[in-house]
């Protein structure tokens, strides 16, 4: 009897399935990774991961290494006179793979690990973990499809979840910049699932994986761990007998007795959570993690909004869940919208909006319920209903996520005063940004990613000639109607000539801007062409001066030319100038001032780059001018690795290329193999 083919129908969610979703989650998430490490808490975190495998030691970099050695860490010192990072040691360990691949390049290129990491730059350990987050956003978008999937949506319904819960929500943010919250969030929300096949299987392996996931969120960051017990315990009890949820209440009243003796500290600060110090305070922390315009849950993952408008719709399906949840983010928002520090002034700072991030990182451990949640409203909608109401609100939301993975965060406070005083009281930009909607970061990053859009041409337009600064300029400045390029001591600039080109003629207009009002010296600029002296000219202070030069046929070649720009001052040579160039052509071809090409100055940087160092890494290697160097680079391009590496020229760009199609190739065909599955089911 002939066999009938079967079809490729989704049956259950296979072990394949899942290996290929989970791929096409990495690999997308990957490429909006910015392959660095940008925030404090990540370098502390990354210096555990690197001690652990270079030392085999759990320590972090001294804080005293600060300002000489290193940049400013978080970290703590202990009465075993070790330094160590308060919490997430979980997330250093999951850091580890990352420092284990940027060894294996290391070795490669038969190079060392700088001893003062971050501040000696080794970008290849940053690039590597910069896609820690995205491993585990990944893991959390297996968990959501799981979990939906369990409370009795359809795949293709459990597959929409669980892709919008993460590309229209913050955690796609998460996903990219180097906090723990990622963990934590994969060990509660596996935990949660575990939970729930007990109820449906009454199999005490659920039990066993519900601890190791809690372990995970245990292990994984600060004492937040706490505030997942209470909606875990209760979600618990909604799958228990009546006689087992004695017991565990039994059980529960022993741990908390034998915690206050045994472990009086967690104690105390348990207790220290039930009281608020300042209830003007924690109505202000409540309504800025709710409804502000500058940090609201709703404001940054705009799909929730459903879950607001249409929550009665699922009332009776999940009550175990939503009961449980509501415990959940109840419980964040009362120890969060209360909580402080203690300032330089010795006041009591408020930092419910979670410092230098984007959107309300504290409380992102509820998104992905949430959008479960939401994903049941939707589903339930009228066809009117999805298209007038649902759709605008997902492109917005996708919009929202857009600006957010494309555009630096530390940008979103940019140009506005550290501090202001209303009355009394001294508020930080994190405070009133967050509730005055002009200076809303949503706006301002929005703006910030228009301009980067026009911007990026003029950032990789090397014109006819390709014409490179490449070493010994600083960044361009923008005078409002074009870009300036500056020096302080020597300038690089390479042009490249064809078969069939030539060049006959350069021009550029220099101007000596002092660093100072009152500093009057003249400075002497010699120029060189392929290592030949063509000329030299005065430059007064703030006086416009014109270098004109005919080239001989026999002085430019065929290939890449340099053109070599040193200074010096005839009457100061203490005084640093900076000369800038506001005006250069060849041929009469106006050269683009505004492009970005810089060396990176790492470790691994001397054995890949093309070409030697001039005066970045080589005269000047102070490692604090380089930080500062790269971080203005970083300032002006967008925040994701494939364009970001473009413009470092002593990086393995080959290596980088190969990496970037790759990760496409492995981003398509996995999304092809995905949608022909659900097609055909």
């Amino acid at each position: 009897m002939k066999k009938i083919r079967q079809t490729p129908i989704i049956k259950s969610f296979s072990w394949k399935f899942l290996l290929i979703y989970f791929l096409f989650l990495f690999s997308t998430l990957s490429l909006f990774s910015s392959g660095t490490i940008e925030s404090q808490d990540g370098w502390l975190y990354l210096s555990v991961a690197r001690n652990i495998y270079y030392k085999h030691k759990i320590v972090a970099n001294p804080q005293t290494d600060y300002p000489k050695k290193n940049v400013n860490m978080n970290s703590q010192l202990g009465k075993d006179g070790e330094w160590r990072a308060p919490g997430s040691t979980g997330y250093s360990v999951a850091m580890i793979p990352a420092v284990a691949l940027s060894d294996l390049l290391l070795r490669h290129y038969q190079s060392t690990p700088p001893q003062y990491f971050p501040l000696e730059s080794d970008w290849t350990v940053l690039f590597f973990a910069s896609f820690t987050n995205s491993f585990l956003t990944a893991l959390m978008g297996i968990g959501i499809l799981l979990y939906a999937k369990e409370l009795g949506l359809t795949k293709k319904q459990s597959l929409a979840t669980s892709f919008i819960g993460i590309f229209a929500t913050m955690l796609l943010i998460l996903s990219k910049n180097a906090f723990a919250h990622p963990l934590y969030i994969c060990g509660l929300l596996f935990a949660f699932y575990s939970l729930k096949r007990f109820s449906t299987t009454k199999g005490m392996r659920y039990i066993l994986f519900a601890i190791l996931s809690f372990a995970i969120t245990y292990f994984s960051y600060n004492e937040a761990y706490i505030l997942a017990i209470p909606a875990l315990g209760t979600y618990l009890l909604f799958n228990l007998s009546p006689a087992k949820q004695k017991i565990l209440i039994v059980l529960a009243a022993v741990v908390t007795v034998a915690t206050s003796i045994l472990k009086p500290n967690v104690f105390q600060f348990l207790l220290g959570q039930l009281i608020i110090t300042s209830p003007k305070l924690f109505i202000e922390g409540m309504f800025g993690l709710l409804f502000s315009p500058g940090k609201s849950i709703f404001l940054y993952s705009p799909i929730l909004i459903l879950f607001l408008i249409f929550w009665s719709k699922l009332l009776k399906k999940i009550l175990p869940e939503i009961i449980s949840v509501s415990v959940l983010f109840l419980s964040f928002i009362f120890v969060y919208a209360k909580a402080w520090i203690l300032g330089a002034s010795g006041n009591f700072t408020p930092i419910w909006y979670g410092g230098q991030a984007w959107g309300p990182r504290y409380i992102s451990p509820v998104i992905p319920f949430l959008a479960i949640f939401t994903a049941f409203c939707f589903f339930s909608l009228k066809k009117w209903q999805k298209i007038c109401i649902a759709g605008p609100i997902l492109l917005v939301s996708l919009w929202v996520q857009l600006v957010g993975v494309s555009i630096p965060y530390i940008l979103q406070y940019r140009d506005l005063p550290s501090t202001i005083n209303v009355g009394s009281a001294e508020l930080s930009y994190y405070e009133f940004a967050s509730f005055i909607p002009r200076y809303s970061p949503i706006l301002s990053m929005s703006a910030e990613f228009a301009r980067k859009i026009m911007s990026f041409k003029g950032t990789v337009d090397h014109g006819s000639f390709h014409t490179i600064f490449y070493d010994g300029f600083e960044v361009p400045v923008h005078t409002g109607i074009g870009y300036i390029r500056g020096f302080r001591k020597e300038g690089h600039i390479s042009i490249k000539l064809n078969d069939d080109s030539e060049l006959s003629k350069i021009f550029i207009r220099f101007d000596n801007i002092p660093d100072t009002q009152t500093a009057t010296a003249s400075g002497k600029v010699h120029v060189h062409v392929n290592n030949v002296e063509i000329g030299s000219i005065s430059t007064p202070p703030n006086s416009p001066t014109d270098f004109s030069y005919l080239v001989p046929k026999n002085l430019i070649h065929t290939g890449v030319n340099a053109i070599d720009l040193t200074v010096d001052f005839s009457t100061d040579s203490s005084l640093e100038h900076v000369q800038y160039i506001t005006q250069m052509t060849l041929d009469d071809q106006n050269i683009n001032l505004g492009s970005l090409d810089y060396p990176d100055v790492s470790t691994v940087g001397q054995h890949t780059t093309p070409i030697a160092y001039q005066y970045f890494g080589n005269r000047q290697s102070d490692p604090w001018v380089l930080w500062y160097l790269r971080a203005r680079i970083n300032e002006r391009t967008f925040d994701l690795w494939w364009i970001k590496n473009l413009y470092y020229w002593d990086k393995p760009q080959m290596l980088l290329f190969g990496l970037f199609v790759g990760d496409v190739t492995l981003s398509v065909s996995t999304a092809i193999y995905l949608l022909k599955l659900t097609q055909d089911s």
